[in-house]
Parts: structure tokens; C-alpha cells; sequence
């Protein structure tokens, strides 16, 4: 016994710069996230992730050089176990929890060998990421501009404009603060400029992937995801006899879309231009008027959103609220998506490629607004604080007290993001106008599906319990079109998407079998019929 102490305390301690490696883990995911994520390294809230990486690491870095080598061991394997779960969330705990015994097996079979080894892999990591970072533009384009080539000059300009969760004028609720404003607001933009609105417009479905695959299909089939490809985002919407049938005509194609659904990829359709945006990259708001500390708690929550770390806390916050601790709520939802910045950006691109050249092509954007998070005013200024981010049924702003109260909240916040949409829409229209592009263009507005503001999907087992303002919540969705043979005003009648969609189209194939809601259940491929309450 006397001579194993003698061996150990004879054994060199490890050099102090080694001290450095539990912050070079640490900084490694950090650095890696903003460089994806097209974050400056330079702004202050990075700064501040970057620098409490390594003040966090200094002090791990004590033990390694100080301990002996079973508390290095697990010092070392917690950090590396961090890195994993951050770079590779999402990631099941079971699995996780395999790959820390074995990181921690690997670095206690290295023994002192595991410093330098480590200190060299993390130290190139950095470097390379500082040094040749990846690109990772919040745009991809690929193709021509609307300037670059002639298109056919005999055929007038086709634009479709998808605003995700874009409620139609008469679901929006009155009895909300704001709501009569933002009717007003809605119903003003399409009357100044000349649009038919179908003021009880709706979605068969509930869920962007069978609402845009049947609309752009002239079908409503009672399949889930029926055309769709992929099952990962970005989903592929194959089979789009819409485009098909503008590329027979001798359309150019030029896709505006986000990284939730993929266009560009459709079968006999190949775009002559496409733009894919992020829809949930910090980079997007980098450049936003918010206080630059709010912006340090986005990269928090976007960073850490799907680790297990993350969900371990999510999982004991429940639990001890659950007890009658005051453990409070989350102010701001994790994975915030960013959607709404990104998406104005990409009408202004949408806009001018208009005006660079219209005729000949079809313009198909689909713009993640007035989506939630909620983070514009009335006015398109930038709401500051955690409560705007909120989102469908992950966080509830101060005071709500239950789901009626939580839902009236959401819409407040809505209707601002909305109001906001309606002016920049009133810019687009009139800029379009003045240059000529809608004299004879087909420019049809509309919304996938509603807000879903609410605290319970809709599906066959929740129906009976489903208020009817709760499936208006879901389904209704704005449609508004103008063009050569479509007449200015006010639609009033019920009118599913894709009939409305069709009949401006001049689409002369079969209506679709049912007007019909169509419900999802989860572990069902087959949708449940139901019918559309008035509104």
C-alpha cells in the first residue's frame, strides 16, 4: 500500500496547458454552431457564449491538471459527452449514456496519453473552424436572375404567394383585442389592389405537407403526406401537376422556398430558378434591432434545444412543479425558429425579380409568415422579450392562467405579426402595380391552413370536444386572387383552398371527391372526414 502512494505521488502531474482542453470541448460546439449558423464571431452575444465556454472550461481545466486520474477521467468524459450531444442532438439518452461508458473506457485506457491526443484533436477542430469555416448561407440560390435570360414574352406573369398560417378574414376572431383591426387591415391591402378575397376561404387540412401537396395537385385526397416524398425535412413535393402544367406551357419556374418543403424537386417541372432559406438559423436575427442579451438567449435555446441536457432540465422543471415547488415556467420556448425574418428578406428578392422581368414565368414563394415565433409589431418594428417568440402549445406568456387565456395571448401577438404582413404586402402590391407587372398577371394569396391556436390538435378522438372556433382556428385560411376574368370584391361563400385554387387557375381536371375536412390521427395514413363549421 505504502509503495502504490509512493508511485502516485512520484507520477508527474500533467503540464498547465493542458488546463486549456476542457475549454477547447467546450468551445468547439459553440464556435461550430455559430459558424453554421452565418453568426459573426465579432457580435457581443457571441462573444459572451464563447467566453463563458472557456471560463466554464478554466475551471474544469483545474481538475484535470490538479486530480488524480479517475476524477480527470470523468471530467474529461463530460465534456466530450457535452460536445456529442450538442453537435449531434438530437440523440436518444439511452444512447448517449452508451457513448459517454465508452468515451469514458477510452480515455481511462489512454491514460496520460489521452491529454495530448485530446489537446491536438480539439486544437484542429478550432482551428479548422476559424480557419476554412463551412458555408452556410441563410439563402442558397441556384440558377439564373429574372434578368439574366429572355422568356416567352406572350405569356403573362403567374404569381403564387404562400403565407404559412395566414388566416382567412372571417376566422379571424373579433372578439379578440386587435382582431377587428387586423380585418380591416387584411381586407384593405386586397381591396386597394384589385384582388377577389374569399372571405370564408379554408384548408381541408391542418398540416402544410397535405394542404400545399393537395393544393398544388387540384386534389384533396384522405391520404396523409400522399405526395410526399421524403419524410425528413426538407419533405420533396414530387408530383405538382401545377408546375408540371406551367412547364408544358412554357413557363420559366422560379422557386421561392424554405428548408420545411422542398419545389425545386418536383417531377417534370425543373425550376429555372430556386431559393431555399433557413427557417430556424440564429443568423437570421443578428442583424435584427433586439438587445443584444436577447439575442445571447436565442443562441442559448437554439444551441441546446434538442440535447438531452435539455430536455433532462424541461423533464425536472415538470416534475417538481408536479410537487408544488415554485419552480416558475420557461420564458421562451427551446428551438426557437427564426422564420418571419427570413421570410421578409425573401420578398424583397421576390419583388425584385419582378420588376426585373415577369413575363414568361411563374413565381411560387413560400413564405414561413405571419408563422410564429410572433416577433413583429404592428408596424414591423421588433417586439423585444421572450413572450413574442411564443409558439403553438410550448410556451405560455405571463398571466395565462389556461388554454382559453393562452389562446386569446397567441392571438394578440398575431394579429401584430399579421398587421405587420398586411403593410409590407400593401408596398409589394403597389411597387408591382406602378411598374406594370399586374396588368395582366394572375396573383394569387393564400394561406396553408389557420393559426392553430389552440391547446389540442384536431383529430377523430378530440373532435367531439373540439368547440367549433377551434377547428376555425386550424382550417381557416386566406385565399385572394386578381387577374384577367377574376373579378374584384368580396367572395363570401365557404370555399375550400384547392376548389378557389383550381377555379383561378383555369384548371380543368375533376374536382376533388370532398369539400370536407380531413383529419390526421396520429399511426393513421388514412385522414377522417369532417365537416367544416360555419364561419
Amino acid at each position: 500500500m505504502a509503495e502504490r502512494d509512493e508511485t502516485a505521488a512520484s507520477r508527474p502531474r500533467p503540464r498547465g496547458g493542458y488546463a486549456l482542453l476542457p475549454s477547447a470541448i467546450l468551445l468547439a460546439p459553440v464556435v461550430a454552431f455559430l459558424v453554421g449558423s452565418n453568426y459573426s464571431l465579432a457580435r457581443p452575444e457571441a462573444l459572451l457564449w464563447m467566453l463563458g465556454a472557456i471560463v466554464v472550461g478554466a475551471g474544469l481545466g483545474a481538475v484535470v491538471v490538479r486530480a488524480s486520474a479517475w476524477p480527470r477521467t470523468l471530467v474529461l468524459t463530460a465534456c466530450i459527452t457535452l460536445f456529442v450531444d450538442v453537435r449531434l442532438a438530437p440523440v436518444e439518452p439511452w444512447h448517449l449514456l452508451l457513448v459517454a461508458a465508452g468515451i469514458g473506457v477510452v480515455v481511462r485506457l489512454l491514460g496520460e496519453n489521452a491529454l495530448p491526443i485530446l489537446s491536438a484533436g480539439f486544437a484542429t477542430l478550432l482551428v479548422s473552424l476559424l480557419v476554412v469555416p463551412a458555408e452556410a448561407p441563410l439563402q442558397r440560390a441556384s440558377g439564373s436572375g429574372a434578368e439574366a435570360r429572355p422568356a416567352r414574352d406572350d405569356l403573362p406573369p403567374v404569381v403564387v404567394v404562400v403565407l404559412d398560417e395566414h388566416m382567412g378574414l372571417e376566422g379571424i376572431p373579433i372578439d379578440i383585442d386587435g382582431g377587428a383591426r387586423t380585418r380591416e387591415a387584411v381586407r384593405g391591402v386586397y381591396e386597394r389592389h384589385g384582388f377577389r378575397l374569399y372571405t370564408r376561404a379554408y384548408s381541408q387540412y391542418a398540416w402544410t405537407l397535405d394542404s400545399l401537396g393537395n393544393l398544388f395537385n387540384f386534389t384533396a385526397d384522405a391520404r396523409s403526406r400522399a405526395f410526399i416524398a421524403e419524410t425528413e425535412a426538407p419533405h420533396v413535393l414530387r408530383r405538382n401537376l401545377f408546375l408540371q402544367r406551367a412547364a408544358r406551357e412554357g413557363y420559366a419556374i422560379r422557386v421561392y422556398q424554405s428548408d420545411y418543403l422542398d419545389f425545386c424537386r418536383a417531377d417534370g417541372a425543373p425550376p429555372e430558378f430556386c431559393l431555399q432559406y433557413k427557417t430556424s438559423s440564429a443568423g437570421s436575427v443578428q442583424k435584427e434591432k433586439l438587445p443584444w442579451l436577447e439575442k445571447a438567449g436565442l443562441i442559448g435555446n437554439t444551441l441546446l434545444s434538442k440535447t438531452v441536457l435539455a430536455r433532462g432540465a424541461a423533464g425536472l422543471r415538470g416534475v417538481l412543479a408536479k410537487a408544488g415547488l415554485p419552480v416558475g415556467t420557461a420564458d421562451a420556448q427551446l428551438g426557437m425558429l427564426v422564420g418571419p425574418y427570413e421570410a421578409m428578406k425573401v420578398l424583397d428578392r421576390l419583388e425584385a425579380d419582378l420588376l426585373s422581368g415577369a413575363r414568361g414565368r411563374l413565381f411560387l414563394a413560400h413564405l414561413m409568415i405571419p408563422h410564429f415565433p410572433y416577433t413583429y409589431d404592428a408596424d414591423c418594428g421588433i417586439q423585444r422579450h421572450t413572450p413574442p417568440w411564443m409558439k403553438s402549445r410550448d410556451a405560455a406568456a405571463p398571466a395565462v392562467t389556461g388554454p382559453e387565456s393562452w389562446r386569446r395571448e397567441r392571438y394578440r401577438r398575431y394579429f401584430l405579426q399579421v398587421q405587420c404582413l398586411a403593410h409590407r404586402l400593401d408596398r409589394f402590391f403597389g411597387a408591382l402595380g406602378a411598374a406594370g407587372v399586374l396588368d395582366d398577371a394572375v396573383v394569387v394569396v393564400l394561406g396553408d391552413h389557420g393559426t392553430r391556436a389552440n391547446e389540442r390538435d384536431p383529430t377523430p378522438d378530440s373532435l367531439a370536444a373540439l368547440e367549433p372556433k377551434y377547428l376555425v382556428d386550424n382550417f381557416s385560411a386566406l385565399f385572394a386572387a386578381r387577374g384577367p376574368g377574376v373579378k374584384p370584391g368580396l367572395e363570401e361563400r365557404r370555399y375550400p383552398l384547392v376548389k378557389a385554387f383550381a377555379e383561378v387557375l383555369g384548371h380543368h381536371g375533376p374536382p376533388p371527391r370532398t369539400e370536407s375536412l380531413l383529419l390526421f390521427q396520429p399511426g393513421r395514413k388514412e385522414l377522417t372526414p369532417a365537416p367544416m363549421p360555419d364561419f
